[in-house]
């Protein structure tokens, strides 16, 4: 009876345990099937509202959790293309088949959210679109201490710009050559005006674009210029400026001043609105943002930010009415992610005055490179200008060059506008990561002395397969020309050069050598190898120091041994040996039946005494396995099945001479010992 109820108190508990295991499977296979569906954004078709004809489309690489695109369309037609579920576009207005977004503000910001069957969320894109100004990429108003930049014009813009700002250049960037812009009916060669401000507070500048063919088509773009009190030492200040996206906060560059008016923050990718924190100093009374007041030490509303870059003006006022502006400019990396920030390469040019067809080309000291963070730029004069064009490792990394309080954005595209630099001055380029989460700065400071004219080095080492080679004639300073041999199986060389001066540069094929240090392994050449070495002084006389590498190997009448090696060089040809050498209590072993038959003689093993016996013409001797040779501290050894023997006492019996070269741990016999 207990039996029976256990058997079946068995049977059903397998039972159970089978359908917990069907359940597991079941839900395991369901969670796997969810895992592998892919709500994604496969493509972006824009059209113009008005001729559906004219499409742009995005895909491929292009698609990004951030993505931005200029058009030149007013009205935007939006068609998407999600791998499942459906889609909706946050921002634009359903019509039809086709999502619509108006830019008469120059600008949209788009997300696009990818749904599934329930509506719930699965993915998320933003895409923000810019509508292209007829003719021009660019509008950049600079001044003292101030600039700002309008990638896309609508017909009305307002510029603000501080007090201390009494003129202004405006340069307008042009699509092409086939454009005239117009500045009130004033033309330029070069697309560049200077404004004077009037102390009225206010006052338009209109620009007119127009292709060459048809004038009279033309777009007129009006931006009021205005401008704030021109009481700068009655204007009030701020003790704090904070900007903060939730709970991240994010750093001013530069740091915070009361008397800096112009800061950069750099946002990553998901901070998409920010806020504020302004707080009085001793001399304000009330702050307003874009002209909304806000309590002191209280933070703002949101601002959304761009990845083409917005502003945000903070405005303080004292008791005597007078205004002071703090110029927040919200930059907002399109990239999640990013490399190291890093310069691959800076082209900086020098002149006397601003004008920049004049200016020359000038190094660095040391010569720019990624790694080294401190330089030194030497002058002519007490003062001269500078313009700077970085390259980045990355290309969407964003780099500053900071001149005392002043910020220059640098671009890969062209140089700065000439910045006047005085005798010591200290200057740094900050270049953030494409992240913008991490940035490196390079210090330069400015000098005028008297370049280093010495360009000599103090030592050259030539190795070949890391063992050191012989130079003919003996290294000195001031002899440029050498001669050097090796093995006709050598493979690389390297090349170690110590300067005389540590102003001077060394390059080697064209790559920068580090003074006495060790160069990279180069390969040789078949017959015969041409090495150049090249030290250039500080002021830029150049000497070049040539070996010529000949890789026939030594001549004939000699067997040449490297320890280490499995091969040897017997009448200038090399053979492969069974073993390479190798030194025991002092004593260089080699392969004996290898060696012995490459000096002439013949060789004959006893394995039953172990006895090895050497003929050479009438001269026979022997020796054992294992047992010092009489009058030699050394005896003959098997290793791996091959039998060594001391080269020395094996040479000199053959009556041949047996050097040891031990800087190339060579052993070199002659066949005949000279006398």
């Amino acid at each position: 009876m207990l039996a029976d109820l256990i058997q079946k108190k068995a049977v059903w508990l397998a039972v159970l345990c089978l359908i917990a295991a069907s359940v597991v499977f079941y839900f395991s296979l369901a969670g796997s099937a969810a895992a592998a569906t892919a709500y994604e954004l496969e493509k972006i078709y824009l059209y113009d509202y008005y001729d559906t004809d004219d499409t742009v489309v995005i895909s491929g690489s292009k698609i990004d959790s951030s993505m931005s695109q200029v058009v030149d369309w007013d009205t935007v037609r939006i068609k998407a293309s999600v791998s499942n579920g459906y889609y909706d576009i946050e921002g634009a207005n359903l019509d039809g088949k086709y999502y619509v977004v108006n830019l008469s503000k120059g600008f949209a910001e788009l997300k696009i959210k990818v749904l599934d069957k329930d509506g719930n969320l699965q993915n998320h894109y933003y895409l923000q679109l810019r509508r292209k100004s007829q003719g021009i990429d660019s509008v950049t108003f600079s001044g003292k201490n101030f600039e700002y930049t309008f990638d896309a014009l609508v017909s009305n813009n307002v510029l603000t710009v501080p007090s201390w700002v009494d003129s202004l250049t405006m340069e307008v960037d042009v699509s092409s050559k086939d454009y005239v812009v117009q500045y009130n009916t004033k033309t330029s060669d070069d697309n560049t005006w200077d404004i004077d401000l009037p102390d009225v507070k206010s006052m338009p500048a209109y620009i007119t674009v127009a292709t060459k063919d048809k004038p009279e088509n033309y777009s007129q773009y009006k931006i009021e210029i205005k401008r704030l009190s021109d009481d700068e030492s009655a204007q009030g200040a701020l003790s704090a400026l904070k900007v903060n996206s939730g709970n991240d906060s994010y750093s001013l560059f530069p740091s915070f001043d009361p008397e800096i008016y112009n800061y950069y923050v750099m946002l990553p990718n998901n901070a998409r609105s920010v806020s504020v924190t302004p707080t009085l100093g001793n001399t304000g009374t009330t702050i307003s943002i874009d002209g909304v007041v806000v309590p002191s030490g209280r933070p703002s509303g949101n601002y959304t930010t761009s990845t083409s870059g917005n502003q945000v003006m903070v405005m303080v006022t004292d008791s005597n009415n007078q205004v002071s502006v703090y110029t927040l400019n919200l930059l907002r990396t399109p990239r999640p992610d990013g490399s190291d920030p890093a310069i691959s390469s800076m082209r900086i040019k020098q002149g006397t005055s601003k004008n920049e067809a004049t200016m020359l080309m000038q190094d660095t000291i040391p010569v720019f490179s990624r790694d080294v963070f401190k330089y030194e730029l030497v002058m002519d004069a007490a003062y001269s200008f500078f313009s700077f064009r970085p390259s980045y490792v990355d290309s969407n990394c964003a780099a500053f060059l900071v001149v005392g309080k002043k910020i220059i954005p640098l671009s890969e595209s062209s140089y700065t506008d000439p910045v006047q630099l005085s005798m010591d001055d200290e200057i740094y380029i900050r270049v953030f990561s494409a992240d913008f989460r991490h940035y490196q700065d390079y210090n330069i400071k400015t000098t005028a002395r008297t370049l280093d004219d010495n360009y000599l080095l103090d030592n050259l080492v030539l190795k070949i397969d890391n063992l050191p080679a012989k130079l003919s004639p003996e290294f000195t300073r001031t002899t440029y020309d050498y001669k050097a041999s090796g093995d006709d199986d050598s493979k690389f060389y390297t090349v170690t050069a110590t300067s005389s001066s540590k102003e001077s540069t060394i390059t080697l094929n064209n790559k920068t050598l580090t003074s006495g240090a060790e160069s990279e392994q180069f390969a040789l050449g078949d017959n015969l190898t041409a090495i150049e070495v090249s030290v250039k002084a500080e002021n830029g006389d150049t000497v070049k120091y040539k070996i010529s590498l000949d890789r026939k190997g030594l001549v004939a009448g000699k067997v040449v041994l490297r320890i280490g090696r499995t091969s040897y060089v017997v009448n200038g040809t090399s053979k492969p040996l069974t073993a390479a050498p190798y030194i025991s209590g002092g004593r260089t072993l080699v392969p004996v039946r290898v060696i012995a038959e490459a000096l002439g003689a013949n060789v004959n093993y006893n394995s039953e005494h172990k006895q090895i016996t050497i003929k050479k013409g009438d001269e026979r001797f022997y020796m054992q396995v294992g047992k010092n040779i009489e009058g030699f501290d050394s005896a003959p050894e098997i290793v791996n099945g091959t039998t060594f023997v001391p080269i020395r006492y094996v040479s000199e019996k053959l009556k041949c001479k047996c050097v040891f070269n031990s800087a190339s741990k060579e052993v070199i016999i002659s066949y005949a010992i000279e006398e």
